[in-house]
């Protein structure tokens, strides 16, 4: 009776690592996902900024000023000071320390 509710126990346990390692699993494959989605974003701003070089202004495939909104952006990034500073601080640890797994 007693060897009854340790294999019991014993299952409980086995079912809890297989879910545990299935949500890891799930959590795994979002993390990659979500990491490839933003190399692509960073690869498209990459060439919005490429594009706006080449020909200024509104870039016709892209429907925007690339050069220009980053540009607006580190504008208002200064004119808040340190609030700014840091943002940007933190914006660039973000972008190092992604890797895709």
């Amino acid at each position: 009776m007693y060897y009854k509710q340790i294999l019991q126990y014993v299952v409980i346990i086995i079912i809890t690592n297989k879910e545990r390692e299935a949500i890891m699993n799930a959590l795994n494959v979002a993390k990659r996902w979500i990491g490839a989605l933003t190399e692509v974003g960073l690869m498209l701003i990459a060439f919005g900024i490429v594009a706006g070089l080449i020909y200024p202004g509104a870039v016709p495939f892209i429907g925007t000023d690339v050069v220009a909104n980053i540009t607006s952006l580190l504008n208002q990034l200064g004119n808040n000071g340190v609030v700014g500073l840091v943002a940007l601080a933190i914006i660039c640890w973000l972008l190092n320390k992604r890797s895709i797994s």
